[in-house]
């Protein structure tokens, strides 16, 4: 009995104490549920959707660009087509020779377009060529050219012309430049090369025609071994060469 007197002496602070603790729970609950929904505010935002969107497209960019920068141009492989009609036609035919030719070209125009100077280019190649390595050197301006690197030379197409034969080479490669994340950038290149197998008399100039030196009649190619005609041996008393003629960025 006195147990239950003391009990309810105290029961009025013990409502006091389960009351606030109600009190504290309901508070809680409801700044727990003014939170969540702030934070759905906040997300649904458009200016913060605009701003999660526009991290995301940043992302994408950059990820984009890295992939850019380390992925090499595709060349067109055409050396299992083209290179046995032109052996065929040129048994001396020489294609790592070539090839080397093609990949020392474009060393020479990032060269001029490092030092700016072209004139070591100009003694090399001829004016159409000079005159496309002007080009790129307007296009480009004068830059800093480190990490030049050839990653493959193919041949692309094979034309023939009377008395010329153009072969064309595609090379991918790759250079770093200034202005990147760690002070460089690299880019990746595709250039197109016509290298064409030309005529020339011993003075230099073009010939326009080849002919049998036996009987006079034209000669179809200059593959040919003998005059189509009256059958004797075809000797061209000719200077012949390749030389590069074009090149232009693909």
């Amino acid at each position: 009995m006195e147990a239950i007197m003391d009990w309810v002496k105290d029961a009025p602070a013990a409502a006091v104490v389960i009351g606030a603790l109600l009190a504290l729970v309901l508070v809680y609950t409801v700044l727990r549920r003014i939170r969540r929904g702030v934070r759905r505010a906040i997300r649904n935002n458009p200016v913060s959707r605009a701003l999660r969107q526009t991290g995301e497209i940043a992302g994408i960019i950059r990820a984009a660009d890295m992939n850019a920068q380390l992925t090499p141009k595709s060349v067109s492989g055409g050396d299992s087509i083209h290179l046995p009609r032109i052996l065929k036609d040129y048994p001396q035919f020489n294609v790592d020779l070539a090839k080397s030719v093609v990949e020392n070209c474009i060393r020479d125009i990032f060269n001029a377009l490092h030092s700016g100077d072209m004139s070591a280019f100009q003694e090399k190649y001829n004016d159409k060529v000079y005159a496309q390595c002007g080009m790129f050197l307007q296009r480009y301006g004068r830059i800093t050219v480190t990490g030049l690197r050839v990653h493959r030379t193919a041949i692309s197409d094979y034309t023939k012309h009377y008395g010329s034969s153009t072969i064309k080479f595609q090379t991918a490669f790759q250079y770093e430049t200034a202005g990147g994340k760690d002070g460089k950038r690299i880019n990746q290149e595709r250039f197109e090369t016509g290298y064409t197998f030309k005529v020339k008399d011993k003075e230099g100039g073009s010939s326009a025609a080849l002919r049998c030196g036996h009987c006079g009649a034209p000669v179809a190619r200059l593959g040919d071994k003998s005059c189509a005609y009256c059958g004797n041996e075809v000797i061209l008393d000719l200077e012949q060469a390749w030389e590069i003629t074009d090149i232009n960025i693909k």
